[in-house]
């Protein structure tokens, strides 16, 4: 370690940051990064070792993804003395303009909401996106940080292991306080369910387009998470997992056509052993828990024929279908604004004695289940727009870098952070993963982890010094 690092005055460290990060003009964003490793070498490492920390707890409890937030905040608060510059290149940058125009649009809505407390409490899950910020300064570790969040996912699979084992141990006076055909370990199945169909995502690159080693610990990885998925009995996810799995898989096997007809390799195989190997894991999950996805499956199509031709909405599947519709009704009584963060509940309450129904006799919940209808529900179509370019600038700029992963250019596990974030967003049509603490947690690392102006890795080869420039 560099012992001068420690001994330079946070101005002097500002300045030399400054000079990399004029005003007006494109930042030379490789060049601060390695200013930083070589000037502040004591700090970067700690602020790599708390932001990792941090990626390992977003998998856990909520209590505890709660208490791994504050020591990576408070070192970036710490370290923003002499680092301001190089918070400022990304608060110049369109995710943050878009991160905090949400974040004014969340907080102005409050004024017209019928529920404050609801609102408040929606409000406060905006301390997540203080992780794209407080992750910034150490992008240039990002494999580090996937490889936390993957290691913490890890320790999620072996509780769901153990609670799957539980019953058979018959310790008495000990048992879990879940639905028998629902494991999801210390998750509620529905978050379960998207948190680990976001854990697919991170593994389902390596398990595809990697080499060697890579590819068999990505193999490893998303079969585990395929099984889980499997077991939390939240069909949501099911359908959200199968649909990431034929994403990538399809992706696969166009490149493998390309590729024959460039050089006649045979690069169909990698694609096809990962769909053999999550075979075999869904295969294994069957034998496992067989009977208790079968009853889930079972009980959804009862519920989805009942709510379609009965109009009965009394049953979760069917209370979900009425709460979607609530949704797109609040968004045609109030298009712009919406009804306000937390409104949704509230408005519906009123909707229905409106109507002449008593909102005792119907289930309503905080929120439509939806993230995309929530989100036009709560803060209009102003919202939605907001929350759509954030999201279409950070796709945008992975795919863009993807024909360079697909090439072997980049490791296969650089797109890990994409595509859990396509996994997220898959499953988010049937969970408001943006008002859920875990998942919105998991969301807004992703988001950071997919900055489009991030550094190439540390460790890499002559980066391209022209990648992480900024307009």
């Amino acid at each position: 370690m560099d012992r001068t690092s420690v001994q330079i005055p946070p101005r002097e460290m500002a300045a030399g940051y400054a000079a990399l990060a004029p005003r007006g003009r494109p930042a030379d964003i490789p060049a601060l990064y390695d200013y930083q490793r070589r000037r502040d070498t004591l700090g970067h490492t700690l602020h790599t070792a708390l932001a990792a920390t941090t990626c390992l707890t977003l998998a856990a409890p909520t209590t505890i993804a709660q208490f791994g937030l504050v020591p990576v905040f408070f070192c970036t608060l710490i370290r923003a003395v002499g680092i301001h510059p190089f918070l400022g290149v990304f608060a110049r940058s369109l995710m943050a303009k878009c991160l905090m125009l949400w974040a004014a649009w969340l907080a102005l809505s409050l004024l017209w909401t019928p529920d404050l407390a609801q609102g408040i409490d929606e409000l406060s899950d905006l301390r997540w996106a203080l992780l794209p910020v407080c992750l910034w300064p150490v992008l240039d570790r990002r494999p580090l940080l996937v490889r936390a969040i993957a290691a913490g996912f890890l320790c999620a699979l072996v509780v769901q292991g153990i609670h799957a084992a539980w019953p058979s141990l018959e310790i008495p006076g000990i048992r879990w306080p879940h639905d028998p055909d629902r494991n999801a370990g210390w998750w509620k199945p529905v978050v379960g369910g998207s948190m680990l169909t976001a854990a697919l995502g991170l593994g389902l690159p390596a398990a595809v387009f990697g080499r060697g080693r890579e590819r068999l610990a990505g193999l490893v990885f998303s079969a585990l998470v395929a099984a889980g998925v499997l077991a939390t009995g939240t069909r949501g996810a099911w359908l959200a997992s199968a649909t990431l799995v034929a994403i990538i898989l399809a992706g696969a096997l166009a490149r493998a056509l390309l590729r024959r007809r460039e050089d006649g390799t045979r690069a169909w195989r990698p694609a096809l052993i990962a769909l053999a190997i999550l075979a075999i894991a869904v295969a294994a999950a069957w034998l496992t828990v067989g009977p208790a996805i079968q009853r889930r499956f079972d009980r959804g199509v009862t519920e989805v024929r009942a709510a379609i031709h009965d109009r009965d909405f009394t049953s979760d599947t069917g209370a979900r279908i009425l709460m979607a519709w609530w949704a797109m009704e609040a968004v045609a009584d109030h298009p712009l604004r919406g009804t306000g963060a937390g409104g949704y509940a509230a408005w519906v309450r009123a909707h229905l004695v409106e109507q002449g129904i008593d909102p005792a006799s119907r289930h309503i919940h905080a929120h439509a289940h939806n993230a995309a209808l929530h989100t036009a529900a709560t803060l209009g179509l102003v919202g939605l727009a907001i929350a759509g370019s954030l999201v279409f600038i950070v796709l945008r700029a992975e795919w863009r870098r993807l024909p360079d992963t697909l090439a072997g250019l980049r490791p296969a596990s650089d797109a890990a952070p994409a595509c859990a974030l396509l996994g997220l967003l898959l499953v988010s049509a049937f969970d408001s993963i943006h008002v859920n603490t875990q998942t919105s947690a998991m969301l807004f690392a992703l988001l950071g982890l997919c900055h489009p102006s991030r550094p190439e890795p540390a460790h890499a080869t002559q980066p391209d010094p022209t990648a992480g420039r900024t307009g």
